[in-house]
């Protein structure tokens, strides 16, 4: 009925409207069920998305969904989201969740044992600047 460009349009038009501050709650979860990733990905980036979006999000076949819930620095994500995220196949994924600021501390601690050096560097450096272990030895006694 409707071409591709179309659905695509329409999914960049939501993707937009989502983004303002005016989007209600049940757009962002009704976004957090649409078929294009595009929408998907803003709602998960989203401050105000519901947090069962966000843990059904935590499982998106869309990489690019799951690394904008990574990078999401809400303070009220409970820690099973990151724990899920922290276990992903996907080094964006790690590396996005690394560097966000509302990972916890034992999150970030696991991260930066990881077995890709990108994802640890990340970890360690988020963990650092948390406080972590003094400070991960005030950055290896540099200050």
């Amino acid at each position: 009925m409707f071409s591709d460009n179309y659905t695509q349009d329409t999914a960049l038009a939501r993707a937009g409207v989502l983004d303002e501050e005016s989007a209600t709650v049940d757009e962002l979860a009704q976004a957090s069920r649409s078929e294009e990733a595009r929408v998907r990905v803003v709602a998960a980036r989203h401050a105000r998305t519901p947090l069962l979006s966000l843990l059904k999000l935590s499982d998106d076949e869309a990489t690019s969904v799951r690394v904008a819930l990574a990078s999401n620095a809400r303070a009220d994500v409970p820690e099973d989201v990151w724990d899920r995220l922290a276990h992903d196949k996907q080094v964006d994924v790690l590396i996005a969740l690394a560097g966000n600021t509302a990972i916890p501390a034992a999150v970030l601690r696991r991260l930066a044992l990881h077995r890709d050096r990108d994802v640890a560097a990340a970890a360690r450096h988020q963990y650092a600047g948390q406080g972590g272990v003094k400070g991960v030895l005030a950055k290896l006694t540099g200050g």
